[in-house]
């Protein structure tokens, strides 16, 4: 951003230039820069931060805008730092038009930011951007006021990632379901292999989609506007039932434990690991599965061993089959028929079954956890250069810009091209990224957080919990004392019982 201070610098610097040229040629002060700036390149400050998705392409499409705008100057500062909250704690020495980073309570300073809602508007490749995104996405990131403030710059697909190698050569099959999941782990173990290895945080999309799954994708939708659907139906909003007394989290989370607490399940500290450090020891054979995101491949292209890896849905919560009056395996053959694979068995199962449970275990096969909100992009509304920096966000939504984004990093697209299409070059995919589009394109859902409302941006709330589950059910070594399921979930209402007063007084609720 062009400072008040910096911009009257340039100014006189121009003049004394101006000034200096006409001096020595006898120029009458109409060559060179005019002294008037016009001849100046128009400058935006771009921050970018520098995560899974690399900084390559950013600097390809960067080039690419700056070619179609030679008047333009770009700064870019791309960094593994996270960015962006100096927009409202020192709007006053902002120095960034554009900020592309990851941010969640952005919506609690919406005064300090720049709505996009022409972005939406503006046409790229001959198609609106609020097209390419679909109304239901535009519907939900707009705020009571009728702007938006924050657009997605890059998009994800979270599963677990499964080293193919080794599953081909054992014949382990992707389980369908969790309690096939947990079998599959005491083979694993058996055979000698470690199930798990993990960067901890990453649970947090198996259990956001198995919460998903067994609410349906609606009622989870409500549940980031705070409103809770209770088991007999009754509605309920900024209420406590929401955190302390969900039906879908508790269902979500007991079955950790069976995945988390068993000796040799997980690999020895893993809950101290960085993800980087999780994901190159999964490469290296130190585990077979790991909970992760469609950005694992590029963000460790510098460590690939040779291994053959790729991504599983997360399977289905089997206590969605108890719910809808299905044993494991009546839900297992369900959800092989509708992913197109099922035995001529399991095909006839699943065709004399009450369609809407069929239906039902569709939609939730399809729910996909997404990092797409949290990647922002939010401009200051201080920014001297903010109309260029909604430019250059409309000319990022654009075929060009969404081509390079594909093919240099693999990137799962925030938004369709101008024919619909989520990817045009599945040629350049690598076997990896082949497995994350096809969960993509075979979503019907796309679960993510969402702070729009007082209760999470303002109340401090990012998660439905409080206290890490993994942390809490993770072996660690044979003196560790874990609390089963039950002691976990009295720790938890406890804590949401004694600070629930604070949380609404914060969220300015009561």
């Amino acid at each position: 951003m062009k400072k008040t201070l910096k911009r009257l610098l340039a100014a006189i610097f121009a003049a004394t230039l101006t000034l200096s040229f006409a001096a020595c040629s006898g120029s009458t002060g109409q060559g060179g820069g005019g002294g008037d700036g016009s001849d100046d390149p128009e400058t935006l400050d771009i921050y970018y931060w520098a995560s899974g998705n690399g900084k390559e392409y950013m600097e390809k499409i960067i080039k690419a805008f700056e070619d179609e705008n030679p008047d333009v100057k770009i700064n870019f500062t791309p960094s593994s730092a996270v960015e962006g909250s100096d927009i409202y704690t020192d709007p006053d020495n902002v120095t960034t038009d554009i900020y592309f980073t990851t941010q969640a309570g952005y919506l609690a300073h919406k005064q300090y930011l720049e709505p996009l809602n022409s972005v939406l508007d503006a046409t790229t490749d001959g198609v609106k951007v609020r097209q390419r995104f679909g109304e239901a996405f535009v519907e939900n990131v707009t705020t009571d006021d009728g702007n938006v403030y924050s657009l997605p710059w890059a998009n994800s697909v979270s599963g677990f990632g499964y080293n193919a190698t080794v599953f081909e050569e054992k014949g382990y099959a992707v389980p369908k379901t969790t309690d096939e999941l947990i079998d599959l782990c005491g083979t694993i173990l058996s055979d000698g292999y470690t199930p798990f290895i993990h960067y901890a945080g990453y649970w947090d999309y198996a259990v956001l989609t198995w919460m998903a799954q067994y609410a349906g994708a609606e009622q989870f939708d409500k549940y980031w506007k705070g409103i809770y659907t209770t088991e007999t139906g009754e509605e309920k909003e900024n209420d406590i039932s929401l955190f302390r007394d969900n039906v879908a989290k508790q269902k979500a989370i007991e079955i950790l434990p069976e995945l988390l607490s068993p000796k040799g399940f997980v690999y020895t500290g893993s809950n101290s690991l960085t993800h980087t450090v999780a994901q190159t020891y999964f490469l290296n054979g130190r585990g077979l599965m790991t909970p992760n995101g469609s950005w694992m491949e590029n963000e460790m292209r510098n460590n690939l061993t040779g291994v053959k890896f790729k991504m599983m849905k997360f399977p289905v919560l089997s206590s969605l089959g108890e719910k809808l009056g299905l044993n494991d395996t009546q839900l297992s053959a369900i959800v092989s028929y509708v992913d197109g694979d099922a035995t001529a068995a399991q095909k006839a199962y699943a065709e004399s079954v009450n369609e809407e449970i069929v239906e039902r275990i569709r939609q939730a096969r399809g729910i996909v956890y997404s990092e797409r909100i949290q990647h922002a992009t939010l401009i200051p509304k201080v920014s001297p250069a903010k109309e260029l920096a909604k430019k250059f966000l409309a000319f990022y939504y654009s075929d060009k810009a969404l081509e390079i984004a594909e093919t240099t990093c693999g990137m799962m697209l925030p938004l369709t091209y101008s024919d619909g299409t989520t990817r045009k070059h599945p040629e350049s995919d690598s076997t990896f990224v082949k497995s994350c589009a096809e969960i993509y394109g075979n979503s019907t859902h796309i679960i993510e957080r969402n702070y729009m409302v007082p209760l999470f941006y303002n109340g401090g709330l990012e998660k439905f919990w409080h206290y890490e589950p993994v942390n809490t059910f993770t072996y660690i070594s044979s003196t560790t004392t874990l609390k089963n399921f039950n002691q976990y979930e009295e720790t938890e209402e406890k804590w949401w019982t004694e600070n629930w007063d604070g949380i609404l007084t914060d969220a300015g609720l009561i």
